[in-house]
C-alpha cells in the first residue's frame, strides 16, 4: 500500500488527452452530478421519493442501480488513471477525492434504492400475483446487485485507505519540499564600513606583492551571526545610505544597480535575482 501511495506522489496529475479547460469542465460536471445525487438521496431517506409498486417501476430502479454500478467502475478507473499518469500532486489529490465522493454517493443512492425495492417487494407480490416468475427474477437481480454493492464497498474502503496514505505522504513531501526551498531561498547580507567588516571577521586581504595590490575577500570562516538572513524571493532592495559603497561579494554587472539621491547612494536594487545570486548566497557591501 505504501509503495502504491509513493507511486501516486511521484505521478500525480491531469486527465489523458484533456487540456486544462476540458478537465475543469469534467470536474464541474462531476460535482454537479454528485450534488444532484445527494439531493435524490435526501429525498429517498425522507421517503419523499415514493417507489410505485409495479414491475415497471421495479425494473426502472434496477436499471438505475446497474447504471450506478457502471458509473462507480468508471470513477474507479479514473482514480487509477490519475494515480498512474499525473504530475500535479495537489490538484490530482482533489480530483481523486471528487471521484471518491462520487463513488460513495452512487453507493448510497444504490443502497437506498435496494432498500426501497426490498420494502416494496411483498406488496408487489400481492398486487402482481400473475407475474410471480417475473417477480422472482426481479428479486434475484436485486440480490445479485446487492452482492455487487457489498463487493464494491470493500473496494471503496481500499481506495479511501489509498487516498489517506497518499495525503499523509503528500503532506510529508510538501514539508520536505518547503524545507529544501527554504534552504535554496536563504541568503545573507551585511552593510558595514571596512573597519567594521574587518573587526567582525567578515573580510580579509589576500594576494598582491609586498602589500601592494591586495584585494578584499570574504572570510569563509566569518560567523553567520554577523549577517542578516533574508529570503531571496522576497528581498530585492538593501538600504545603503553611503556616498561611496563598494561590493565586496561577487555579483554580475547588470544584475543590480545603485540608487542615488543627491550624491548619496540610498540603496542597492537587484534587477535580476537569478543572476545576482548566481555566485553565492552572501552579499557584502562596504561603506566608507
Amino acid at each position: 500500500m505504501k509503495f502504491k501511495a509513493i507511486i501516486m506522489l511521484l505521478a500525480l496529475g491531469t486527465f489523458v488527452a484533456c487540456d486544462d479547460a476540458e478537465k475543469d469542465e469534467q470536474i464541474k460536471q462531476l460535482q454537479s452530478e454528485v450534488a444532484a445525487l445527494k439531493t435524490e438521496n435526501d429525498n429517498l431517506r425522507a421517503g419523499e421519493q415514493k417507489l410505485k409498486v409495479s414491475v415497471e417501476e421495479y425494473n426502472k430502479f434496477l436499471k438505475e442501480i446497474e447504471k450506478n454500478l457502471a458509473e462507480i467502475d468508471k470513477s474507479k478507473e479514473m482514480v487509477a488513471q490519475l494515480n498512474a499518469e499525473g504530475k500535479d500532486k495537489e490538484n490530482v489529490a482533489g480530483e481523486i477525492r471528487d471521484h471518491i465522493v462520487n463513488i460513495k454517493t452512487l453507493m448510497e443512492n444504490s443502497r437506498l434504492k435496494v432498500l426501497a425495492l426490498d420494502k416494496a417487494l411483498n406488496q408487489l407480490r400481492k398486487e402482481s400475483a400473475g407475474k410471480s416468475e417475473e417477480i422472482l427474477a426481479l428479486d434475484a437481480r436485486v440480490k445479485s446487485l446487492t452482492s455487487d454493492l457489498l463487493a464494491k464497498d470493500a473496494e471503496i474502503e481500499r481506495l479511501d485507505d489509498q487516498l489517506n496514505n497518499m495525503e499523509e505522504l503528500y503532506q510529508i513531501e510538501v514539508q520536505n519540499v518547503a524545507e529544501l526551498r527554504a534552504i535554496v531561498d536563504r541568503a545573507y547580507y551585511i552593510v558595514k564600513s571596512e573597519k567594521e567588516l574587518k573587526e567582525l571577521g567578515v573580510i580579509t586581504k589576500e594576494g598582491g606583492f609586498i602589500g601592494i595590490g591586495r584585494v578584499k575577500v570574504i572570510n569563509a570562516n566569518s560567523p553567520d551571526s554577523a549577517f542578516t538572513q533574508i529570503k531571496k524571493s522576497e528581498t530585492t532592495e538593501f538600504a545603503v545610505s553611503n556616498k561611496k559603497p563598494k561590493l565586496i561579494s561577487t555579483h554580475p554587472e547588470g544584475s543590480y544597480e545603485w540608487v542615488e539621491n543627491e550624491g548619496t547612494v540610498e540603496k542597492l536594487l537587484i534587477t535580476d535575482a537569478q543572476a545576482f545570486w548566481k555566485n553565492g548566497n552572501y552579499l557584502v557591501i562596504q561603506g566608507e
